[in-house]
C-alpha cells in the first residue's frame, strides 16, 4: 500500500479525507501544520503528498516545499496542492514550477472532488 501525507489544518477535512474518502486505499498520515509535515517527510517515504497553502498553526506550504527542494535525499513524491486562495496558488506554482505540476493543483471546495478522482489512478 502506498504512503500518503495529507497536510490540512481543518480537522473536519482531515477526518473526511482520511476516514471516508480514501479509507483503505493508502497508508494515510496527517499533519495540521508545516513543522509536523516536515518531520514526517524526513522520516517516511511518501508516494503522495497533499497540502494546503496556509495553516492556522505554524508555517506554510512554502516551508514544506523548501524542505522538499533542499533535501539531500531525493524525494520522489507526487505533490498535490489544495487551496482556497487562487492568487496565492498561482504564485507558488510559479515559484516552485521545477517541482510542482500545475495539473496537481486544485481550488477548494470544488477541487476536493477533482483531487479524489486524480488519486484513484494511484491506488
Amino acid at each position: 500500500m502506498k504512503n500518503l501525507l495529507y497536510v490540512e489544518d481543518e480537522n473536519d477535512l482531515q477526518s473526511i479525507f482520511k476516514n471516508e474518502v480514501i479509507k483503505g486505499t493508502f497508508n494515510v498520515y496527517s499533519a495540521d501544520d508545516a513543522p509536523s509535515a516536515i518531520e514526517l517527510i524526513t522520516e517516511v517515504p511518501f508516494d503522495i503528498i497533499i497540502f494546503d497553502l496556509f495553516y492556522v498553526g505554524k508555517g506554510s506550504a512554502k516551508d514544506i516545499l523548501k524542505v522538499i527542494e533542499g533535501t539531500k535525499k531525493k524525494i520522489e513524491s507526487e505533490i498535490f496542492i489544495l487551496s482556497g486562495y487562487a492568487t496565492e496558488l498561482e504564485k507558488i506554482l510559479g515559484e516552485y514550477s521545477h517541482i510542482l505540476d500545475p495539473r496537481n493543483s486544485f481550488l477548494k471546495p470544488e477541487g476536493f472532488f477533482e483531487l479524489i478522482t486524480r488519486l484513484e489512478k494511484y491506488s
